[in-house]
């Protein structure tokens, strides 16, 4: 087969994988809207609590975006507990990630909702957990 012949195949094949079916081009247009209505409903809960937080003199971080927030509370000896809530890429799932993370270890716990599951109480739940446990763990830690 000589190169011309070759490449044609090639292109042919590249033409096939490069076509998306629409309705798989609407559903992720769907998740991703899903994610960012949800993350833009929940930033002035984050906005709030870091706010708050930084009040009591706690070390609260607060990093957001269109499709995530992450709100990370920092203990004396440089451990820290996180909270992310986002969208997991190309899944049109949302999920929220409480993790601890000591020694350069991390340790993670996961949940994933769809739209159909999903109720924005769930981030406000989570985060007074993550906040109720940096306290309770803090004497471990050198303080807050």
């Amino acid at each position: 087969m000589n190169r011309d012949e070759f490449f044609s195949k090639v292109d042919t094949k590249l033409s096939k994988e490069n076509k998306v079916d629409p309705a798989l081009q609407e559903t992720a247009a769907k998740d991703r809207e899903f994610v960012k209505r949800v993350v833009a409903k929940l930033k002035p809960i984050a906005v709030s609590y870091h706010a708050k937080l930084k009040e009591r003199g706690l070390n609260a971080g607060l990093d957001s975006s269109a499709t995530g927030i992450t709100i990370t509370l920092r203990y004396k000896d440089g451990c820290r507990d996180e909270l992310y809530v986002g969208g997991v890429p190309n899944s049109g799932l949302l999920e929220l990630n409480t993790s601890y993370i000591e020694n350069n270890q991390t340790y993670a716990s996961t949940k994933s909702y769809n739209s159909d599951r999903w109720q924005d109480d769930f981030y406000e739940d989570r985060l007074q957990r993550l906040i109720e446990n940096f306290l309770l763990y803090a004497e471990k830690h050198g303080g807050i």
